[in-house]
């Protein structure tokens, strides 16, 4: 089975959430999700904060600082292919986790499909480096996932 990974910004905010499960939904037909956003942690933590940004960053700092890398480099590991979008940049910290994520990508070889930001991130070369393809949006971003990686289902 080949797996997509969706790599962004995980904050209070529910749109960090919500291109997810669009993404899912379009894509779950074919392949399977890894979405850091599912675990039963991720959202208790969400219920938890009530969209408090403060509180959110406090519970993760508690909760999940020695398992956080371990869990967000197995699943890159286990991707097939990385969905990332840079077009959500959190206002009050960098994106540390994706571009670790990014980076473990490049490192295993893994394909990087990217949804371009207006932020600095969309536009360092390093990051322009390691990403195989870029799309507008999210929708070009899962068109461009079906139309190279459909054959990979049962792989």
């Amino acid at each position: 089975m080949s797996y997509v990974y969706l790599v962004g910004a995980i904050t209070e905010d529910p749109i960090t959430r919500e291109w997810r499960r669009i993404a899912i939904k379009k894509l779950r037909h074919i392949f399977e999700i890894i979405d850091p956003t599912a675990s039963k942690f991720d959202k208790e933590l969400l219920k938890e904060s009530k969209e408090d940004s403060k509180e959110f960053y406090r519970r993760v700092a508690q909760k999940e600082s020695e398992i956080l890398l371990p869990k967000s480099y197995g699943a890159v590991e286990k991707a097939t292919i990385i969905l990332a979008n840079f077009s959500l940049e959190p206002k009050d910290r960098p994106m540390v986790g994706s571009l670790f994520e990014i980076a473990w990508a490049w490192q295993l070889h893994k394909t990087i499909i990217a949804i371009k930001g207006s932020n600095y991130y969309s536009f360092h070369p390093m990051i322009l480096g390691a990403v195989n393809a870029w799309a507008d949006d999210l929708d070009e971003a899962c068109e461009i996932v079906i139309e190279f990686f459909d054959n990979m289902k049962g792989v």
